[in-house]
């Protein structure tokens, strides 16, 4: 940003409500290029030279951030998530479904969705203030992954393996499975729980 005034000759600092800005330069005795620094907040701009220490006179403001949407409305754990909108540099927390999460700052915020991480809306706190996403971010349960293992020297040939609460039946085991067999059947239904059981032929497993 410029600054423009008189008597900037001497120029030995810039500050932003107190935070000060590493990157400043004298153009002349009236006009300085400066750069907002991360961290600051709104309040008064103070110059500091060889001849003392000059505030503005009227509040400088840090524009609030805006969230304008996501690169993808859905995304499951382990995804990338881009959260686009304006004001958004220098953000210092980021939440989804209030769980704040571990983000790479810029213009654009990128998240990489972790675990735990349920769906809801993703807020950004800079220090212009918290944005809200105006819709929620989706994020898919976790594919339940369960290994089905059957051991018994009692059982006969295993026919089958067969799921409950609306879950599809399983590949039949081999035919000529051998006694004591070890079946592992992975699933990934769309609840988190279920329920397995377990036929010889048309018989339950004892």
């Amino acid at each position: 940003m410029t600054i423009t005034g008189t008597n900037f000759t001497g120029l030995t600092g810039v500050a932003f409500n107190g935070t000060p800005s590493t990157s400043y330069f004298l153009n002349s005795d009236s006009q300085i290029t400066t750069t907002v620094p991360n961290g600051a907040t709104s309040g008064l701009i103070s110059l500091a030279t060889s001849r003392g220490t000059a505030n503005s006179r009227t509040n400088f403001t840090i524009a609030a951030p805006i969230i304008s949407g996501f690169n993808f409305t859905t995304v499951p754990v382990g995804g990338t998530l881009l959260i686009n909108g304006s004001n958004l540099t220098g953000a210092t927390v980021v939440k989804i479904n209030g769980v704040a999460v571990s983000f790479t700052p810029g213009s654009s915020i990128t998240v990489l969705i972790p675990s735990g991480i349920t769906s809801g809306l993703v807020s950004v706190t800079t220090p212009g203030g918290t944005a809200t996403s105006p819709t929620a971010l989706s994020v898919p349960a976790a594919p339940l992954d369960v290994s089905v293992v059957m051991e018994d020297a009692s059982l006969p040939v295993l026919k089958n393996v067969q799921y409950y609460s609306g879950y599809p039946t399983p590949p039949s085991s081999p035919a000529n499975s051998p006694r004591n067999p070890v079946n592992r059947y992975n699933i990934t239904p769309a609840s988190r729980t279920t329920r397995v059981g377990c036929f010889i032929g048309a018989s339950a497993c004892p």
